[in-house]
């Protein structure tokens, strides 16, 4: 509670939702991949048309992880860069796509793609 009132004191409320925008704008493209990973993961473990298994269907939605990581990990690192900024003086970044620009600019998109695995190990 400390946190949000000292945010909302010196950014006000829309500073507890400052970089959302990043993740907002993912979540269509997250769930239409994950459920295509999750297609061609059933696909891959299906055999001779029988049903899967518990554990087939857990391994399927692991390997949806995978695809869903190339459109979440981006948008993660974006919205925290976001969020880390101090509420007065100077922002580095002045949005979204700024922030996207000047990750790729500083180290083309192995920065924008920076936390990556850490992203997949969570689990999303």
């Amino acid at each position: 509670m400390d946190c949000a009132r000292q945010t909302i004191a010196k950014e006000g409320a829309r500073g507890l939702y400052k970089g959302m925008s990043a993740p907002i704008a993912g979540v269509a493209p997250i769930f239409a991949i994950s459920f295509f990973g999750f297609g061609v993961g059933k696909k891959l473990l299906a055999k001779d048309e029988q049903p899967l298994t518990n554990t087939q269907f857990f391994l399927a939605g692991a390997f949806s992880g995978i695809f869903t990581t190339s459109v979440m990990a981006p948008g993660e690192r974006i919205k925290c860069l976001l969020q880390v900024q101090q509420g007065g003086g100077e922002q580095k970044y002045k949005g979204m796509v700024d922030c996207a620009k000047q990750l790729y600019k500083e180290g083309g998109i192995r920065s924008i793609y920076k936390g990556s695995l850490a992203t997949l190990l969570r689990g999303e």
